[in-house]
């Protein structure tokens, strides 16, 4: 059988798992975006003005996202049989409307919506499982230019998508199929030129966005990091970064803006790195890191500088272990083990400093095992299942 199989290389000393230092550079005025891997080091670069949309491409997604770096989005209707005569003088009533900046899976248009069905833009329909458009946008560009969008449908995976200009010189439809993009996180539209764009790396090829977005807190426009909807980040303040290790007291969090922008200030000459901060992420392939932020440069170059480390590697095998479970998590006294193993072998926990703190063998079949770890100091361990034929199975716990 296939299985994920964990490695926690808390050992990383013994294995030579080395620090690096990166830079990702987004130019001058941070004028374009970069998806950038922790374990390949390949940063993809586009540029941040050719696009006004993004859509959600998995088979289920509903999330439209909106560029609001270059431009600012209206809805200006809900009658969508006035699309063509709508009065553009007037703005008094619009309200704009900005992508979530914790989850990818709320773009500006999904914001405002009133029901169970009603996702924003339009209202899902359950017999015939269509998306059917009931709201008029207006996109403003930076030079004043108006442009009217309606998202008209999404059925069978395509979006088709109604442009127009504000004089109706231009009033066109384009469609985009989303399952030619079922690799990708999102497909981007370029309104002005109804051009449909490939943009960004597979999903599964980056763990980091480093870009321009709108921080919904203060709605302002700021550039830092948005993480891979894939990945998991728990974030440790008040520490020394270069000699911390991770202790378990921190969760880990999902939310797309937990490095974000804040680990930088301005101090009126130049940016400041927050220098008690330090993150481990989970990255898409299931590794671990630990990861420094270190400096910036600011929208001069728009260089980014961090350093990483693999603390922990994921790889999948063939498996000769059918079940591993460990239970409570966090544990105070005992440790419940659970085991379905083709191979006899040994369990051992090990704490955070890479040292065998207790070791107990394991029998070939289905295994049941509760160990006293009641004198064991608090903070982060790792069981070990070291079978016979030489493979080592490894899950954190919390005392």
């Amino acid at each position: 059988m296939k299985k994920l199989v964990l490695s926690l290389s808390v050992f990383a000393s013994l294995y030579g798992m080395a620090q690096s230092s990166e830079t990702v550079t987004l130019g001058s005025g941070y004028a374009q975006q970069a998806w950038y891997s922790l374990e390949t080091g390949n940063t993809t670069l586009a540029d941040l003005s050719e696009y006004h949309l993004a859509f959600q491409s998995s088979a289920m997604g509903t999330a439209i996202r909106f560029n609001s770096a270059i431009a600012t989005l209206y809805k200006v209707s809900e009658d969508t049989t006035q699309f063509s005569t709508l009065n553009l003088t007037d703005n008094s009533t619009w309200e704009s409307f900005v992508d979530s900046d914790t989850s990818w899976s709320q773009g500006a248009f999904n914001l405002d919506n009133d029901g169970m069905f009603d996702i924003g833009w339009g209202d899902y329909d359950m017999t015939t499982h269509h998306v059917n458009g009931d709201q008029v946008y207006v996109i403003e560009l930076g030079n004043g230019d108006l442009y009217k969008v309606l998202i008209s449908n999404l059925i069978s995976g395509v979006y088709t998508v109604r442009i127009a200009t504000a004089d109706n010189s231009i009033d066109t439809y384009v469609t985009i199929d989303k399952s030619n993009y079922a690799t990708k996180s999102l497909v981007y539209l370029d309104v002005v030129n109804q051009n449909v764009l490939d943009r960004e790396p597979a999903a599964d090829a980056w763990d980091f966005l480093f870009t321009k977005y709108t921080d919904n807190t203060i709605n302002y426009g700021v550039t830092g990091v948005l993480q891979n909807g894939e990945v998991e980040i728990a974030q440790y303040d008040g520490v020394t970064p270069a000699t911390h290790t991770q202790d378990g007291s921190v969760a880990y969090n999902t939310e797309i803006n937990t490095i974000g922008y804040d680990w930088k200030s301005f101090n009126g000459t130049g940016y400041v790195v927050v220098d008690d901060r330090v993150y481990y992420v989970k990255d898409v392939m299931g590794n671990y890191w630990k990861v420094i932020f270190t400096g910036t440069s600011g929208s001069s170059t728009g260089e980014f500088s961090f350093t990483k480390e693999k603390i922990g590697s994921a790889h999948t095998e063939k498996m000769d272990l059918a079940l591993f479970k460990v239970y409570p998590n966090p544990v105070q006294e005992a440790l419940n083990i659970v085991l379905d193993t083709e191979q006899a072998g040994v369990v051992n926990i090990v704490n955070a400093q890479g040292l065998l703190v207790l070791s107990n063998t394991v029998n070939a079949g289905f295994t049941q095992k509760s160990l006293d770890v009641s004198q064991l100091e608090s903070g982060a361990y790792f069981v070990q299942i070291q079978l016979d034929n030489g493979r080592v199975y490894t899950q954190q716990i919390i005392k």
